[in-house]
This record gives C-alpha cells, structure tokens and sequence, in this order.
C-alpha cells in the first residue's frame, strides 16, 4: 500500500457480512486514510459510529458491490459496528467493541481489538470513551475468509457469513449444520435437508432462539414472544449476569418436542429412587456444560391448562445431561400465581424462576397422572392406588394395595398371583367399584350389566341422591358358590330353616353402610340350569357378615324369565329389590336335589322323597315317604320300636318275640347248668 500526504491507507476487503474497523482520532500521528473495497456481489451495509465526543452519532451507509468508501482522515474516527446489544444511540454505559485494522498489504493484516469503556465525567468536562486494548495480533488473509474478532476471541469462517441477514460476529453454529446460532431456527438441533424449516420432532422453533453474550455485560435471551405479564405465551428467558462467564459466548436455547410426556425423575440433591413424572417443556441450552458464576436465572412460563390444577404447586424444574436419561428435580425458586390469561378464555399460566449454574437440558415437569384423577402415579410418597382408573378417594376396602375401583375382588385381599385372584376368593366378572357422591347419588355395575338383550350375569346397585350420609367408595364382589346348599329363612319372622340352593352371592362394601330412601339393588343372572317350575320362586336374601344364615324374601319385581339370544337356550331372570343397607346378598331358589321339581324342603313344601326323582309325590301307606323310597310299603316306615333302625312292620319276627326271645335262651341254659351240677355232685365216688 501506498502513501499520500503523509497518510497511509489501508484496504481491507470484504466478501461478504459485516466487518468492524476504526481508525485513531484525525489530530493523531499518524492519521490513518481507512478505505473499504466492496468486492462481493451484494451491497454492504454498515454503521458509522463517531464515539466521541458523547452522545455518539450514527450513520447507516452501503457500500454498493464493487465500489470503495473511503474515510476524510481530518474527521472524526468511523466506526463499522454491528449491533451488539447496546443501543449505538445511545451513551454506551457499558462500552461496545471497535476494530482497528492495520497492514502494509494483503495478505498480512493486523487486528488491534479494543473496548471503549465510558469514564467518569469530571469537573468543567464531558464523560469520555475511554479505549482498552485488548488483543493485538496479525493474520494471514486468504480470499473468501471472513474474519471477526470480539473480545480478543477470533472465529475464521471459510466461506460466507452463516448468517447474512443477522449480524453475528462470533458466528457461532453449535450444531453445525451451517446455520449461525442466531439465524437458525434449531439451534441445538443439526437442521435436516428441508432447512430452515425443522421437522416438527426435531424442536419447537417458536420455543427457540440464539444471542451473543459478552462476558463483560452478560445478557438475556428470550424466545419469542417472552413477557412475565400478558398476553402470555409458553417462552423461556435465561439471564446471565456480567462478569458470569468465563468469555463471550454465543448461547442457544433450544425447545425440545414432547414426543412421549412420561418421564422417570428423581427428586432432591440425595435422590433414594426414581419417580413417574408428566414433562411439561423441555429446553436444550447451549454450549452443553456452560458455567455460570454466578449463577444465571431461568424464568419459564407455560400454559398448563391441561394439567390437574392440583399439581400447579408441585410444578418442579429438572436438569440432565445431554447423555443422560433421567431427570434430576427440584422445586423452582419463586413461581407467581397461576393466571387465567385472556381472562375468561380458560388458557391458564405457570410464571417460575430458578437459578443456575450450568447449562445442559432442562425440563418443567409435574407429576404424573394418567388417570387425571389428582392423585400421582407414583411421585414423592404418595402412590395411585389405581393409577389407570380415576379413583380420587382412594378406598381400598381390603387393604391389599390395589384400589376398589381396579380391584378385581375389591371385597377380599389380593392374593400374592395379584391381579389375578384364586378362583376360590372370588369372580372378577362379576365384581365393581365406583365412587358415589352423596349429593349426587350413583349406580355402580359390575361388567356387561344390562337388562336388555344381549344379558350377561351381572348387577347394579342404585343409590339416590341424599342417600348416603357422605361421599362413599361403594364396591361389589360376586363371591364365587362352591357349595349351593345353604339353609335359609324365609320372611321377617322366620319360625325355622329351610334348605335352599345359591345361584349367586355377592358382597357389598362398605358393610353395614345404610341408605335413605333405600337403593335399588337389580341383578340379572342366567337360570338355564334350574328348573323352569322353580322361576317363579327365586328369592332375595341377605346375611350378616358374622352370619352364617341367610335370611330371605321375594323379590319387589321380576321381568318374565327372557331367552337370549333367541333359540339358544340360554335364559335370563332379571330381577330387583329395595335395599336399606349393605351385606351379603344371594338369589336363592329351593333346593331339589333330585331334580324333580319337588323342592327338598322349602317353605311349606317338602318333597317326600328328596334323593329319588318322583315328581307325583305318590305315598301309597301315608307315611310320609313315597313309594319311590318307602323303606317298608303298606307300613309306617316311622314305627321302629326296638329303634334298630328296621321299621316293625318288615322286622322277620313279632316284636314281641324278638323282645323275649333272648330271655328265654338264657333261662334254658341257666336250667342244663344246674341240673348238671347235681348230677355231678350225687355220683359214688370212686
């Protein structure tokens, strides 16, 4: 490079982006004639900055491709700046960052960095822009490099400005996929081939964003649409405070798509297990492993209308690494009222800040509920009971650890095969449970319960609204009958037992529990097996728990005994009754085990022979048995008078005789014994 009147000028060339160069004041020695060649093909855009004296003034100017700008050496000294994050309008209180670029020719150039620091204004004199040198070095050009300093830290770039449309002078790409940090739309995220466009598994650009962070003034980045006051949108802001970090970086946030919202977390700094939880957000903030010191702070704000409002306190932020794959949690440091932001619309919003002292993936997270019934899956001590089914109040009659509303015996204790009960304990089908609120009653039914075709065995129990004393879980368990017979009585006042057979035995829970107006018990059941004379005689009964006797009554209503589906054989009684409190109910018939259609025992009829089919009941010699098993025909098979279990009339011997008959016997030997005797005792001795 040549000289002119003593000054020097110095050509830096440009092939794209935004460079930054300065030359000393014009009374300095010696003044530097600054010119800058525009040899790209786009025009160049940049700000002439005069730093002194305050307030500074700016300039926007181009450089049109292929023409030269070249700097009056006897004015103030220009500036090519970029937008750092201070505003160049103003008075710059915390200093912004100038090039002085000075070479002999290319391809040597040398960099001077300083930083302009704005000193204390003094008595009778103005604040002045203090400079400070901070790197000074020579580099070797080659052409299409595109050189940035800042800070003292150099980014060589070998081919064009990865963001053209967004000053970056650090043009950092965390994820290099050639996409400057603060012009791709994933930071974190490698772009795919249809860039910029990010596939929507990839991240969340509206959740997304990038800045530059100097050391010395620390920043803030946000994602759009960032504010702690309406209108509120799901963002995120990290702030960093000067002095924080170890040098300039350029910081990513990137939000991470939900793709499956179960996560497995642990809780506190000393984590015993590890816990079911809901994600809510996921951000990736980048350079993975930053530190902040001192710590940085994280402010969220989200939607969670679609969360239970009970866990709107228990909202936690979680940290991984990027390796990881479990979340570790703690409570945030502050979070402000959940607000209904429009009002009235029903979008509800967490606001919640913690601090920071390292970056890697972090997380907003709730407990997890699959059922929405405000009881946790499994998180911090408390455990769902039935984590599939809503079951709030969490009633587990039999204290086995499985909910009544999921259990498939909720009356008896699972055993260790659980879920699965022996099925001795009790029939899964034919067992339910649901919570019953008291204002406003319910019906709760086991499986398949319908009394319209198709039938199925099952039941429903109706309670009225203002029934129930207090919210009630109430739960059914059909016990299975492995013995039909039972002894019953019959009506109110029962003068003795009967023998019945059980068609079904259910159990009501809680026991004992009772309602006014009474509840509307309905059972269906299938009676194909029972004799069609015995439908009309099926009949409700209930027993005490420490009972062992089931006391009975008709039914209020029985429909006609329906066969379903038709022509199949199969037939359904459907039947109901008023109940003012709970036990063990039955549907009983009358025993007939000879299954002649002749109850054994029941009520005022008892078949005369009740382990012989003989359906006509035929008692030739009155005696109470049938013919069919008459012990002794023609006689009463209940005259037994030597009680040897032989009725009189078929003994082969008269009473009478057969009562002497040993008497005499005796008698006849006591009488040979003694005339033995005399005969022995007069004969001559020899």
């Amino acid at each position: 490079m040549g000289s002119k009147h003593g000054q020097t000028s110095l050509i830096v060339i440009v092939l794209g982006g935004v460079i930054l160069v300065n030359s000393p004041r014009a009374n300095a020695d010696p003044a530097w004639n600054i010119i800058l060649v525009n040899e790209t093909e786009e025009t160049l855009t940049f700000h002439d900055v005069n730093p002194n004296p305050p307030p500074a003034r700016i300039a926007a100017g181009t450089v049109p491709a292929g023409e030269t700008w070249a700097v009056d050496p006897l004015g103030y000294s220009p500036v090519f700046a970029w937008d750092d994050g201070i505003d160049p309008g103003g008075t710059h209180p915390n200093g912004f960052q100038i090039v002085l670029a000075l070479a002999d020719a290319p391809p040597l150039i040398q960099y001077k960095l300083f930083h302009y620091k704005v000193a204390p204004a003094t008595e009778g004199k103005d604040p002045d822009l203090q400079p400070i040198l901070l790197d000074n070095r020579i580099l070797e050009v080659t052409e299409g490099d595109l050189f940035i300093v800042v800070d003292g830290n150099w980014a060589v770039s070998v081919g064009p400005d990865n963001c053209p449309g967004v000053p970056n002078p650090m043009q950092a790409d965390i994820d290099n996929d050639e996409m400057g940090d603060l012009c791709d739309p994933c930071p974190g995220v490698p772009c795919n081939p249809a860039c910029p466009t990010h596939a929507a598994d990839e991240c969340t650009p509206a959740g997304s964003a990038a800045a530059e962070c100097l050391a010395i003034h620390g920043c803030c980045v946000e994602t759009p649409g960032f504010g702690t006051s309406p209108p509120l949108v799901d963002s995120v802001e990290i702030c960093i405070p000067p002095g924080s970090l170890a040098g300039d970086e350029t910081i990513s946030i990137t939000q991470v798509p939900i793709l499956d919202e179960e996560a497995e977390v642990t809780l506190g700094p000393i984590p015993a297990r590890q816990f079911a939880a809901r994600l809510i957000a996921v951000y990736r903030f980048d350079p993975d492993g930053l530190e902040f010191d001192p710590p940085a702070t994280l402010t969220i704000v989200h939607n969670v209308s679609d969360m239970n409002p009970v866990f709107w306190d228990e909202l936690q932020f979680c940290v991984r690494t990027m390796a990881g794959d479990t979340f570790s949690c703690r409570p945030p440091d502050a979070c402000d009222p959940v607000v209904e932001d429009p009002p009235g619309s029903g979008d509800y919003y967490a606001v919640c800040t913690v601090t920071i002292d390292g970056f890697s993936e972090y997380a907003l997270i709730a407990p997890l509920d699959t059922d929405g019934d405000g009881v946790p899956d499994d998180f911090d001590g408390e455990v769902d009971n039935c984590p599939t089914l809503p079951n709030p109040w969490q009633a587990d009659l039999d204290a086995d650890g499985m909910g009544n509303v999921c259990d498939p015996c909720p009356g008896i204790p699972c055993s260790p095969a659980c879920p699965d009960h022996p099925v001795d304990a009790c029939t899964p089908a034919g067992s339910a449970a649901g919570e019953c609120p008291a204002d406003d009653g319910c019906c709760v039914e086991t499986p398949e319960f319908s009394t319209a075709p198709p039938l199925a065995d099952s039941l429903e129990i109706c309670a009225l609204a203002g029934s129930l004393a207090t919210d009630e879980t109430i739960s059914i368990t059909q016990v299975p009958v492995l013995d039909d017979e039972a002894e019953v009585t019959l009506g109110p006042i029962a003068a003795r037992q009967f023998s019945a057979r059980l068609i079904a035995v259910y159990r009501f829970d809680p026991d004992g529990l009772e309602f006014d107006p009474p509840a509307t018990l309905t059972i269906v059941h299938n009676v194909s097996d029972m004799r069609p004379e015995f439908w009309d005689e099926l009949q409700f009964c209930v027993r005490a728990s420490a009972s062992g006797t089931f006391s009975c009554w008709p039914p209020d209503a029985c429909d006609p005994v329906v066969e379903d589906p038709p022509g199949s054989g199969e037939y359904y009684a459907i039947c109901t009754i008023t109940i003012s409190g709970f036990s063990e109910y039955a549907l009983i018939v009358p025993l007939d085990v000879d299954d002649d259609g002749v109850a054994d025992d029941f009520d005022d009829v008892a078949d005369n022979c009740p382990n012989d089919e003989n359906p006509d009941q035929q008692d030739t010699d009155g005696d109470g048995n049938g013919d069919v098993c008459d012990l002794c025909p023609g006689h009463n098979d209940f005259a037994d008078a030597d009680g040897d279990g032989i009725p009189d009339g078929c003994e082969s011997w008269p009473p009478i005789v057969c009562g002497v008959w040993p008497v005499i016997m005796m008698l006849l030997v006591f009488t040979i014994l003694k005339a033995s005797s005399k005969m022995l005792c007069s004969a001559p001795h020899p």
